[in-house]
């Protein structure tokens, strides 16, 4: 494996769009993608994938920066506490997230390793695997590193938020007539 390639450990998936490519956003063409979760105590899977991004930049400067990283470089890890509205989406807080993106239809797996068929199973919130490979650009004066979508393992479906509502059973019980 590359030193700019990374497989995730357990991350929650958002936003995946690995059945279709989703339509094109800022000139792009349509693209598969997802939005991987990572918890900021994560330390370790944080540092590796620091380490590949910085990987990318150095195999990156003499082509695409002109033999120096730019100081401004945008990178694609952003603060979930910061760069998302976290009362529309509170997963997003305590957690830093990275969108991968890939112009071809990445594998997809289950927890066995076997071919997921229906890609509409892949839901937001489930849990997940992603392997990335992270990647250098200098376009229209906008250098930085991007995550690329190699591949998807679903381990679990997203479990529903804990409810503070009764119950129907409980806030009516058993209808007795006079």
């Amino acid at each position: 494996m590359k030193s700019n390639n990374v497989v995730t450990d357990k991350v929650r998936l958002a936003f995946p769009k690995l059945a279709e490519p989703n339509d094109s956003y800022r000139g792009h063409n349509p693209r598969y993608s997802v939005t991987i979760l990572i918890p900021k105590d994560e330390k370790e899977a944080l540092a590796n994938i620091k380490k590949s991004m910085q990987e990318a930049a150095l195999s990156a400067k003499d082509d695409k920066f002109g033999g120096t990283i730019p100081d401004n470089l945008r990178l694609p890890v952003k603060d979930g506490d910061k760069d998302i509205d976290t009362s529309k989406y509170p997963s997003f807080a305590g957690c830093y997230f990275i969108k991968a993106v890939s112009k071809t239809q990445p594998d997809v797996v289950d927890v066995n390793a076997e071919p997921i068929t229906d890609l509409q199973t892949v839901k937001s919130g489930d849990m997940g695997r992603v392997s990335i490979n992270f990647y250098a650009y200098n376009a229209a004066g906008n250098a930085g590193i991007s995550a690329g979508l190699e591949g998807v393992q679903k381990i679990s479906d997203r479990k529903p938020p804990a409810s503070k509502q009764r119950s129907a059973k409980e806030v009516f019980g058993v209808w007795a007539e006079i």
